[in-house]
C-alpha cells in the first residue's frame, strides 16, 4: 500500500469516527427553525465541534453543502451564519450578508 492510499484511509477513518461522536438522534437541520438573535452566536468558533455548535444553536435552517456540510442559520438582523464541517471537524464559521435579487441582476 502506498503512502497516499494509507493517508486517504486514515483520513476517512478519522472522519467516520468523529462523525459517530454526535448522538444518533442529533438533528442537523430543520426548515421550521426561527431566526436567532446575533447574541446567540457569541462564542461560536472553529475550535468547537459540529455537535457542540448544534447543541448551542439548535438545528440549522438548511445545509447547502455538497460533499461537505455547510450548515446555515438565519439571524434576526438579516445575516446568515454558516458553519462548514467535514463530519465532526469544523472547518470554518462566520456571517455573510444575504444575496439580494437586485445584486444578482448586475
Amino acid at each position: 500500500m502506498n503512502s497516499r492510499t494509507f493517508l486517504l484511509i486514515a483520513v476517512l477513518a478519522t472522519g467516520i469516527e468523529q462523525a459517530a461522536a454526535c448522538p444518533e438522534n442529533t438533528l442537523l437541520t430543520s426548515p421550521s427553525v426561527k431566526p436567532l438573535p446575533p447574541s446567540k452566536f457569541l462564542g461560536i468558533s472553529k475550535a468547537m465541534s459540529m455537535c457542540e455548535i448544534i447543541s448551542e444553536l439548535g438545528p440549522a435552517a438548511r445545509d447547502i453543502g455538497s460533499g461537505l456540510y455547510v450548515l446555515q442559520w438565519d439571524v434576526t438582523d438579516g445575516r446568515i451564519f454558516a458553519v462548514s464541517t467535514a463530519g465532526e471537524k469544523t472547518l470554518g464559521v462566520g456571517f455573510s450578508e444575504p444575496i439580494r435579487s437586485k445584486e444578482l441582476s448586475h
